[in-house]
Order: C-alpha cells, then sequence, then structure tokens
C-alpha cells in the first residue's frame, strides 16, 4: 500500500486561500467556498474527479478534479434582494441526499440556502444583526441544520454566542442563546452526533487585559465548550482549556494576515464524546476530549497541562479535526518547519500515539485549513499558501489516495530456435 497526495490549484489565480470551506458529496465531488480576489465576489466550486491511472513504472497518477466555478454574487436566488455575500462570514455543507446547504451573511442578515436544482432557496435565520464576528453550520445525520453565531461586544463589553437549528423542510430557524461573556468570543466550531442526539460547539473566549490598572498584564483566553440533547434547550458550557492563548496570531508572512482565526476545530464521535483539535502557546498543536458525560474531567498530559500533545511545531492558523467510520481521528493543520509553514497531517487510531506527516512542505503553505473525508475515507484538505516570497495568499487543494501499486509484467523474450523447449 502507497499513500500518494495530489495536490492541484482548484480556481485559478484569483482564488484567495484565506476563507475557504470544503464538502464532499456522496458521488465524491469536492465544493469548495471561498473568495475570489479577483472578481471581488464568493464563490462556489465544483470539482469533478478524474480517472486514476497508472503511468509508466507503476506510477501512480490521479486525473485531477475538473473545477466548475460559480460566481454566488451572480447566482439566482428564492429572494431577488439578495445579491451579496460577506467572504470573511460563511460556512457549506452537504446533506444525506447530495443538497448543498450555504450559511450566508449580507450587512444586516444571516441566512440559511440550499440548492433545489434550479436556484438557492433563502431562509432567514437571523435578521438586522449590523454584523458578525463569526459563524460555523453542520447537518446532521438527519439533515437537520446546526447554525451557531457570534455577535459583536456590546457596550457593556460583553459578547454573545447564539444558535439556531431547523429540523424539517420549509426550514424555520428560532436563534436561542448559548453563552454571553464579558470579553469577545471567536473561533467558533460546532458538530452533531446523530447518534446521541448531541450538539456541541466549541469557541475562544478572550478577555482584554486592564492596562490602567496592570499594564505588564497580557489578554486572557480560554477554550470553552458548550452542549445540549435534542430534548433538552439548555446549553451546558464548560472549560476545555483554561489559557491555551488559542488565538495567537500564525507566523508574520506577508499577506497572509487575514488568514487567522486562531485554531479550534470540533467533532463529536459515535458516543457524543467531543475531539477539540486547537493551539496552546508553546506547546503548539493539541487534542482536547473528555468522556461523552458532561461535567467529565477533560484530559490533561503528564506535564498537568490540559489536553494531549500532538505536535509542538503546530501554529495557530486555522486547523481541522475528522473522524472516519472506523474511529480514526484527522487533524490537518500549519506547522513550523525549516523553511517556513508547511501543511501537515496528524492521525491516530483509538488509544494509540499520534502519528504526523508533512502533506506540503511548500514554502509558506498551510493556512486557514478546511478538510473533509470523501466517501472512501480519504481526507480531502483546501488550505492557502504564498507561491513566492511577498505574495498574496493563493488556494490550493490536495487530497490522499492509498493505492496497491501492481508492476507491469515484463514481455517474455523470444527464445532462439536452438534454445526452444521440445516440441514448441
Amino acid at each position: 500500500m502507497t499513500v500518494y497526495w495530489s495536490t492541484e490549484l482548484p480556481a485559478g489565480s484569483g482564488a484567495n486561500g484565506s476563507h475557504t470551506r470544503i464538502a464532499i458529496d456522496g458521488a465524491s465531488n469536492v465544493h469548495l467556498l471561498y473568495y475570489d480576489a479577483t472578481l471581488s465576489g464568493l464563490m462556489h466550486a465544483i470539482g469533478t474527479p478524474g480517472s486514476l491511472y497508472v503511468a509508466s513504472r507503476g506510477t501512480a497518477v490521479s486525473g485531477g478534479h475538473q473545477w466548475t466555478p460559480e460566481d454566488l454574487e451572480d447566482a439566482s436566488y428564492s429572494d431577488p434582494n439578495y445579491h451579496w455575500s460577506d467572504p470573511d462570514l460563511n460556512a457549506l455543507a452537504i446533506d444525506s441526499k447530495g443538497r448543498l446547504h450555504l450559511c450566508l451573511f449580507t450587512m444586516d442578515q444571516l441566512s440559511h440556502a440550499i440548492w433545489d436544482g434550479s436556484k438557492y432557496v433563502l431562509t432567514a435565520v437571523d435578521k438586522k444583526l449590523g454584523s458578525l464576528w463569526d459563524l460555523a453550520m453542520t447537518i446532521g445525520k438527519d439533515d437537520s441544520v446546526h447554525i451557531a453565531y457570534v455577535l459583536p461586544t456590546d457596550s457593556h463589553g460583553k459578547t454573545t454566542l447564539k444558535y439556531a437549528t431547523s429540523a424539517n423542510e420549509p426550514y424555520s430557524f428560532q436563534p436561542t442563546a448559548i453563552d454571553t461573556r464579558s470579553g469577545w468570543i471567536s473561533n467558533v466550531s460546532i458538530a452533531n452526533s446523530g447518534d446521541t442526539f448531541t450538539t456541541g460547539v466549541s469557541y475562544i473566549n478572550g478577555v482584554w487585559a486592564n492596562s490602567s490598572t496592570n499594564p505588564t498584564m497580557n489578554s486572557t483566553f480560554m477554550l470553552v465548550y458548550a452542549e445540549n440533547q435534542k430534548t433538552s434547550t439548555v446549553w451546558t458550557t464548560e472549560i476545555a482549556d483554561p489559557g491555551p492563548m488559542a488565538s495567537g496570531l500564525p507566523p508574520n508572512v506577508i499577506g497572509a494576515w487575514d488568514a487567522d482565526r486562531g485554531t479550534n476545530s470540533l467533532i463529536l464521535d459515535s458516543s457524543g464524546a467531543p475531539h477539540i483539535a486547537y493551539f496552546s502557546n508553546g506547546l503548539g498543536m493539541r487534542h482536547g476530549t473528555r468522556a461523552s458525560k458532561a461535567g467529565s474531567p477533560w484530559v490533561s498530559d503528564s506535564q498537568g497541562n490540559r489536553g494531549e500533545p500532538v505536535d509542538v511545531a503546530g501554529q495557530a492558523s486555522p486547523a481541522s479535526i475528522l473522524l472516519d467510520q472506523s474511529g480514526v481521528l484527522y487533524i490537518a493543520y500549519q506547522a513550523q518547519g525549516a523553511m517556513g509553514t508547511e501543511l501537515r497531517l496528524a492521525t491516530r487510531a483509538g488509544s494509540g500515539p499520534w502519528l504526523t506527516e508533512t502533506v506540503d512542505a511548500g514554502l509558506n503553505s498551510g493556512f486557514a485549513i478546511s478538510a473533509a473525508l470523501d466517501p472512501n475515507g480519504q481526507p480531502h484538505i483546501a488550505y492557502g499558501f504564498i507561491p513566492f516570497v511577498n505574495g498574496w495568499l493563493e488556494l490550493k487543494h490536495t487530497y490522499r489516495l492509498n493505492l496497491t501499486l501492481v508492476p507491469f509484467p515484463h514481455k517474455p523474450k523470444k527464445l532462439g530456435p536452438f534454445l526452444r523447449r521440445p516440441g514448441t
């Protein structure tokens, strides 16, 4: 078995890898949501997989994907007044029927959109918001839609994290508050466990330092986890890590400053237990988890630090955690390599160790990562990279193939007249 990574530029030089989202449908088509700097618009691109073939000497070659871009600013919507989406605040997901769901934000309205075959049918989630700080969306196994989003800090210095869900079509959302805290809330991730009817949201709560009373004091950060059951409207909140500095800045690379949303990515396993990939200052990439029962203790390492070590070289740029049907965890993340930042993948099966590999060692790779598993359980990663020194952020898509290569058979040599077997 040979592990083979295939990398491609999915959408031309205008594609910006700062806030890209990825999802894969049941036919292995790759869906990307990204900003096109040339068109100054939010784009959706569908990548149809090509054929896999074997070139000379048994080398595997992927036919790549045929990409079809769609400008969402020119798309057809059920609401004729909708014409603009904030490229920094969006999400996409695929339901069990293979339909595309989008979460979009204009200057005052958060909307859910689903493609019906001819147009996007819009449903307002929350109106007259003015602005948002973050949002995330996921689709449950029962095709229920779950959205978490953050309101700006109010005049009292508090920020509210809200949640909206709808189980059936036609969709109807009734927003509720998950948490209201002093400071700010950012880096939101949401997941749903269809087996246990649990919805979880992880996020960073930051509190500004009071420089007037303590000029040497730094801002503080906490990794917070909230969850509820389908049978309850009550959210329980827990501190997954009391001080990870999880929204620290990535390396100061020219052109990539807008790629930082901090590192926090959540997945729920079949028992409803949370698994969070996050960055901790001085400790790199960490994995936070606890038992499925709310209030269970969160894991710590042998030095008493919250979370489990994954890679000390991990950076604070956005990462993605995935869980396949066999229970194998994957974390796609940015790390500091010998020549600059690079894209890495960490894998853990069961309770074994985290194994890391470098996927793209190209100069200044691995910004703003979004990852998904295809129907064969293989990871696909969309991420930003800088093609040359002082260049602007661009978009890459890479995916893994597990191949068993069979050598070409050698043609038998012709035997001379005196070397032929008897009777031939």
